[in-house]
């Protein structure tokens, strides 16, 4: 049917985040994360939590990201 066809398809779908990197400690953060309040050195990036430790970040341990 095409109703369990629509549910496959949505399983499949990416659910991207919106994260703050500091490039300084290498770790990612949830953007009200108080950790990154005074952190220069930072930026912004849309995507998944795999994608960013797929390219070496680690996840803040006080925010744990998704």
């Amino acid at each position: 049917s095409s109703s369990s066809a629509a549910s496959d398809v949505y399983k499949r779908q990416i659910v991207t985040h919106d994260y703050v990197i500091n490039y300084n400690t290498g770790k990612f953060h949830k953007p009200s994360c108080y950790t990154i309040e005074d952190a220069d050195n930072i930026g912004t990036y849309t995507g998944t939590k795999e994608e960013l430790e797929e390219q070496g970040y680690e996840a803040c341990k006080k925010c744990k990201p998704y």
